[in-house]
């Protein structure tokens, strides 16, 4: 989705759901090095959306009046705009529910954004439900527990100079 009239669309129904899936994505391999690049908000079980906030296209260069074939984005997180999206993060109300959220507040907070509400994260859970437990990552958690497989990061996403940011 690549306009704030969608975005608003998908919290108004994090709003009305009280809870939403939530994943922040960097354009570094850290939450300390990286801009947000995107935020995946899931009002339910089965809907998603991606909020694109810092994508471009590999090897893109900005020619002025010239397509630079860059991917479309949502405008940055701090405009007026996008006011209803910093509201549902911070929102005490509605319960946010991900995987490794530690790192998404770190990266949060590092574009000056607060995550509020009760968090659920399940990499938590996993641990504090099975300590001796190899793997808490996600790919395995889905696979484990719901029979599901993810697709790697790397098949997303692309690798060398051609990854996507």
């Amino acid at each position: 989705m690549t306009s704030p009239q969608q975005a608003d669309e998908v919290v108004e129904a994090c709003h009305e759901a009280g809870r939403c899936g939530l994943a922040v994505f960097t354009r570094g391999l850290t939450p300390t090095r990286g801009a947000i690049a995107g935020i995946a908000l899931a009002p339910e079980v089965g809907r998603g959306f991606y909020l694109p906030f810092g994508h471009e296209a590999a090897m893109s260069l900005a020619l002025g009046d010239v397509e630079d074939g860059r991917t479309p984005n949502l405008p940055p997180l701090s405009d007026p705009v996008l006011a209803s999206v910093r509201e549902l993060l911070a929102d005490p109300s509605v319960e946010k529910i991900g995987h490794d959220l530690k790192a998404s507040i770190v990266a949060l907070s590092r574009a000056d954004l607060e995550l509020g509400g009760p968090c659920r994260d399940v990499m938590v859970a996993s641990y504090v439900l099975d300590p001796s437990r190899r793997q808490h990552d996600l790919a395995a958690l889905a696979t484990d527990f719901l029979g599901f497989e993810l697709a790697p990061l790397s098949k997303v996403l692309g690798t060398g100079k051609k990854r996507l940011a």
